[in-house]
């Protein structure tokens, strides 16, 4: 374990941010269609409640750690290539969702600090 932890490229900020957007617009919705979880529970349960509560808090903790304001696209571009492979076009909506989501975390963040 502290070999992971002390990887240097794991102490990337971008990495991090990354491989959180790429678990959860990647990893999670394979893993749903893989357990046969029905479509109405993938879009209630993964797209708007774990996904839009993780760019929230995407937002908040990279406003709270000063990383750079790029990192919030991480998760509405890989969510974007994933509905271009295997979802209905439908699930375009929530990419500007993702990304508001992240924003209002960012400037939740900001308030709190004032």
């Amino acid at each position: 374990m502290d070999k992971i932890k002390n990887n240097r490229f794991l102490k990337q900020v971008w990495v991090r941010y990354f491989l959180v957007a790429l678990l959860l617009a990647v990893v999670l919705p394979l893993v749903f269609g893989w357990l046969s979880i029905s479509k109405t529970w993938r879009i209630g349960l993964l797209f708007m409640a774990i996904n839009g509560c993780a760019a929230f808090f995407i937002g908040y903790r990279i406003q709270k750690t000063h990383a750079p304001w790029y990192n919030i696209f991480y998760l509405p571009v890989l969510f974007a290539l994933m509905v271009v492979v295997r979802f209905a076009d439908y699930n375009y909506w929530f990419i500007p969702i993702y990304f508001l989501l992240s924003y209002l975390g960012i400037n939740t963040a900001y308030e709190r600090r004032k």
